[in-house]
């Protein structure tokens, strides 16, 4: 695989209610932004694998055969009126549970992002839970951005203000290119936050460190450097709101029964109480990249516009 790539497909799971659809309208936005193809994404309810027949049946008729066309009909229906700006928009439907679902279909549509609610309800018939989002997070290899129904009517008008909590392993430094790249593609304020959670380490030093794992910064993104201590979904999670963040984009490493942010503490424990979307990238994550900045991006880069603070407040 490519060491980079473009973001030009992504994938939007729903099950049609307003969660779902506030998670589309994000993936709109950087359809809008990045020029990509949408792919919907809706799956029903595998069948019960023992049906009893009727003791005086005369025909053998499948009773989920009206369920699967009312939902297809459904998916269409939605395809149609929510992407009216983007004819080109696909839908996919499945059979079967939401996580296989959505991990399968992001590799057959080679998905380079997958953008979903963390809530939702007992729709037609599959709901898209938090535990859902958290189990795709867990098991994808390709960025996740999920978004909480804090106020499922309202539209994303973009992207002001991003917080990347990082520490200095691969992943973090994965996360941080994609935070760059959606910094530069929205005009966006980057915050690179390094939390301690233990006391007892040099501030100066510690900012010092920070500043030489961020590097040259490009002339198109405006950055901020952060160091503190606390504990850390808690100390993010209060920056975002109190900060009005827009997007927290983090790294996560799989582990057997988890998936660990880079800060040391778990995808769910961030993203169940995130006052903003969080887009995860994995490790074993591509990095996207915005073509017309590309070049731009690679001649300016320098330390100008990069701001340094200790403390998040």
């Amino acid at each position: 695989m490519s060491e980079r790539m473009r973001l030009n497909r992504i994938l939007a799971p729903t099950d049609f209610s307003d969660c779902a659809t506030g998670a589309v309208e994000h993936a709109k936005l950087l359809a809008r932004r990045f020029g990509a193809n949408i792919t919907l994404l809706h799956a029903v309810s595998p069948r019960s694998t023992f049906e009893p027949l009727p003791l005086e049946a005369t025909s053998f008729v499948d009773p989920y055969a009206d369920e699967h066309m009312r939902a297809a009909a459904t998916l269409e229906s939605y395809r149609a009126d929510i992407f009216e700006e983007f004819p080109d928009s696909g839908s996919v439907l499945v059979t079967g549970s939401p996580t296989e679902a959505i991990l399968a279909c992001s590799r057959a549509v080679e998905a380079d992002i997958i953008v979903m609610g963390t809530h939702g309800r007992e729709g037609l018939r599959r709901a898209f839970l938090g535990s859902v989002a958290e189990s795709v997070i867990r098991q994808s290899d390709r960025p996740v951005l999920t978004v909480r129904p804090i106020d499922d009517r309202a539209r994303p008008a973009g992207i002001a203000r991003i917080l990347c909590p990082v520490n200095y392993s691969t992943v973090a430094s994965k996360a941080y290119r994609h935070a760059l790249l959606l910094a530069s593609a929205f005009n966006a304020e980057l915050t690179v936050l390094y939390l301690e959670e233990t006391d007892g380490y040099d501030d100066s030093a510690e900012m010092k460190r920070l500043r030489e794992w961020v590097g040259d910064v490009p002339l198109t993104v405006r950055a901020t450097l952060l160091v503190d201590r606390g504990q850390a979904a808690v100390q993010v999670n209060d920056y975002a709101l109190r900060h009005g963040v827009d997007l927290i984009v983090m790294g996560v490493q799989h582990k057997r029964r988890d998936t660990i942010t880079v800060i040391g503490t778990t995808t769910a424990r961030l993203t169940r109480q995130a006052p903003c979307p969080v887009l995860t990238v994995p490790a074993d994550s591509l990095v996207i990249e915005e073509p017309a900045r590309e070049q731009k991006a690679q001649k300016h880069e320098r330390h100008a516009g990069l701001t340094a603070s200790a403390g998040l407040y």
